[in-house]
């Protein structure tokens, strides 16, 4: 079972755009897909970061800017039949895909997904309903990134369970130790 305590449960995002390729032709399943994906993404950045890096963001902005081929690691992905459905087009999902991806981008992003933001807000382009979610998306994102981040120091390799808060990092700089009682 899913709970507030647990820190990752995508394992391997690599094969995330196989759940969009399997049922592109389902929206109703593709809808339960994002429901799940965005709870997954409400629980823990480490999972916002594996949607990342299983290209999450970038298949759910060309699902909300209606542009249906999207360039997974070369192979094209053609989403024409989803994004025609009267389902992936309702106020309701688009408020999930917009959650969802203003949730990855402030986690993770990369040179890829600023480019296909700059291509949708600076390429002619009529639809108006996308450029305004597209700069939604953004200012959502930039507002996320005023606020200042704790000083968090990561120990070991499992970041979420063993971290320390509030360390100044000047005492890095000298010499210091852990203890730690069992």
């Amino acid at each position: 079972s899913v709970t507030s305590q647990s820190v990752f449960l995508i394992k391997c995002p690599l094969f995330l755009p196989f759940l969009f390729f399997k049922f592109k032709d389902d929206s109703k399943q593709t809808y339960r897909i994002i429901d799940k994906l965005l709870n997954l993404a409400e629980i823990s950045q480490f999972n916002c970061r594996a949607l990342h890096d299983g290209k999450v963001d970038l298949i759910l902005l060309h699902i909300l800017n209606h542009d249906p081929m999207v360039n997974i690691n070369g192979y094209k992905l053609n989403l024409t039949e989803l994004i025609n459905d009267e389902i992936m087009n309702s106020k309701n999902t688009i408020k999930m895909i917009v959650d969802l991806v203003i949730l990855i981008c402030s986690s993770k992003s990369n040179g890829e997904v600023a480019n296909y933001f700059t291509q949708i807000l600076t390429l002619p382009n009529d639809n108006l309903r996308s450029i305004n979610l597209t700069l939604d998306i953004l200012i959502s994102i930039l507002l996320s990134l005023s606020n200042e981040p704790k000083n968090q120091y990561e120990i070991g390799n499992i970041s979420e369970f063993c971290t320390v808060e509030g360390l100044q990092s000047n005492v890095l700089k000298n010499h210091f130790s852990f203890f730690f009682m069992l």
